[in-house]
């Protein structure tokens, strides 16, 4: 979690509440984007296969 309160807050501006909201919503639309990758890539994987399961 320090990594997202770094990534929002580099400067320690932001009251402890508002730097825990956003770095929780940083931290909720990375893992999104990692799974968003993931099923793309099963999806090329499968298409190869010839998409039968």
């Amino acid at each position: 979690m320090a990594k997202f309160d770094r990534l929002v807050d580099p400067d320690g501006m932001l009251s402890p509440e508002e730097r825990a909201y956003r770095a929780e919503q940083a931290r909720k639309a990375y893992y999104m984007r990692l799974a968003l990758k993931s099923a793309q890539v099963r999806r090329r994987r499968q298409a190869r296969k010839g998409g039968d399961l």
